[in-house]
């Protein structure tokens, strides 16, 4: 957000080229609707917005990286390019916009990548369906709903930037510094540079202020299959692996949580994302990185620019472009100037096993990050196999300095107390219950995945709302079609 007349103002970007005019009346009506309501606390952005002569491409990337809120226009003949989906997916995968899908005009969208975002209308309706005496109602409805979001991130930036004041390191330690902005920025100001010198020249490390993380958007659903941790209430079980996650973090070492998709491993890394700040204590810098996502795995080098964006941190080189030799010593450096200024460094890597796939991650890569974490970062990976057998031998580094933790299917007893707690929260009778926990079992595992039990109980509350007759073929039917969705989900056969 930024500010404009002592207000803090949402960017708001339409996502989608509504090239048929059915699909631009739309939007205007609902930018009409969305403007009334704002009163002044929005910047929309769309793409009849670029001027003639300008690059599409990077003009709509740069509206991306500044949204506060992508509005994902879906309609038949609205089409997004595989770019801008990946683009909208990392920085909402890194908690820096949130992304709405609002339904224009009926299409099939579920199975696409913004299949697992809770859309607008509520009612999964598109506007173009309802009739037009009672669309305007729609709109207002969907604009108000926007308008809760941009309200929650709104104070919820307040809030972030308020404690930030409390735990920024005092100015006057550092040889160079400015005095950063206490107003809500897009873009935060330096509170350190300092000047590290590799062979080829000179390189300037900036300390930013860690960006507010914007909280997602929470999902109707009581049981969340293949959708992102809302909060730390929606995490269940795993109370050793918790535990021993947090001990180790704040003894600055390295963790590696490993299991099969699904399993759990990425909500293990966001509920420590949503409880550092109370369970940590000391001020800390907590960065998340799909190493799966684009960006992240082109190269060596971006992988390291990445990492350093996500702990708050930006680096230029007197002699561009940035040479991956000198950023193999920056990054350790890096790490050593944010302890030396009490902040404790968290880096949490998804996907690791990209990293060893990927050329350019050699054996070097691999021993510089041994090398920050040695210097203080505490690594947190998450991967289906141990770093012992990603790759031959090129994680070795790694291996006297790394954690394991495996992360196994849930049990019986862990299974039904799951099902219990949800069941009271979506009334869900004993039955059910115990139905749901016989057709959620692996039976070649005799265990209980937790992907399973989420789509188990999400697939059974759709079919109540949609009249499903029950008896014992629905059961049995029920029980196909929740595997089907498990495997098509990335679950283990």
């Amino acid at each position: 957000m930024h500010v404009s007349n002592g207000q803090e103002v949402a960017n708001i970007v339409y996502l989608g080229d509504c090239k048929n005019p059915k699909d631009k009346t739309l939007r205007e009506q609902l930018e009409k609707r969305l403007e009334q309501a704002s009163d002044g606390l929005i910047n929309p952005w769309h793409q009849s917005n670029i001027s003639a002569g300008s690059n599409v491409q990077q003009e709509i990337e740069r509206a991306l990286t500044e949204a506060d809120i992508i509005l994902v226009l879906i309609s038949p003949d609205i089409d997004i390019s595989e770019t801008m989906r990946k683009v909208v997916l990392e920085r909402r995968e890194n908690n820096h916009v949130r992304v709405i899908p609002i339904l224009l005009r009926p299409r099939e969208w579920k199975n696409n990548a913004f299949g697992e975002l809770e859309p607008l209308p509520k009612n999964r309706t598109s506007i173009g369906e309802h009739p037009s005496y009672k669309r305007d109602k729609v709109l207002q409805e969907v604009a108000r709903e926007i308008m809760k979001v941009v309200q929650e991130i709104s104070k919820h930036t307040s809030a972030v930037l308020s404690d930030k004041q409390n735990i920024l390191p005092p100015q006057q330690k550092f040889a160079s510094t400015t005095q950063p902005s206490l107003s809500v920025q897009k873009t935060s100001m330096p509170i350190a540079e300092i000047d590290i010198h590799p062979p080829t020249g000179t390189i300037r490390l900036q300390i930013m202020q860690m960006p507010p993380v914007m909280p997602p958007i929470f999902s109707d659903s009581i049981f969340l299959a293949n959708q992102p941790l809302q909060k730390k209430d929606n995490f269940f079980a795993r109370e050793s692996e918790r535990r021993a996650l947090f001990q180790r973090c704040k003894a600055q070492s390295a963790t590696s949580i490993i299991g099969p998709r699904g399993i759990g491993k990425t909500w293990l890394m966001k509920y420590l994302l949503l409880e550092a700040p109370v369970l940590l204590g000391a001020p800390y810098r907590i960065g998340y990185v799909n190493a799966a996502l684009p960006r992240s795995y082109t190269s060596a080098s971006s992988f390291i620019i990445v990492a350093l964006e996500c702990l708050g941190m930006k680096v230029t080189s007197s002699q561009p472009p940035l040479q991956l030799s000198d950023l193999l010593i920056v990054f350790p450096e890096a790490i050593k100037q944010l302890l030396a200024r009490n902040n404790n460094p968290i880096l949490c890597v998804d996907e690791f096993e990209e990293l060893t796939i990927q050329r350019g991650f050699d054996i070097t890569f691999f021993r510089m990050i041994r090398a920050a974490c040695d210097e203080g970062l505490s690594l947190v990976t998450a991967s289906k196999v141990s770093l012992r057998n990603l790759s031959d031998g090129l994680t070795s580094s790694l291996f006297n300095s790394v954690q394991t933790y495996p992360l196994r299917p849930f049990n019986e007893q862990e299974a039904q107390e799951f099902f219990s707690k949800q069941g009271e929260d979506t009334g869900l009778s004993l039955e059910e219950q115990t139905l749901l926990l016989e057709a959620s079992k692996q039976q070649s595992t005799q265990s209980w995945p937790p992907l399973a039990l989420q789509i188990a109980g999400d697939l059974r509350l759709q079919e109540k709302m949609d009249g499903y007759v029950e008896d014992a073929a629905y059961w049995q039917g029920f029980k196909e079609r929740l595997q089907t969705r498990y495997y098509e989900a990335g679950g283990q056969k």
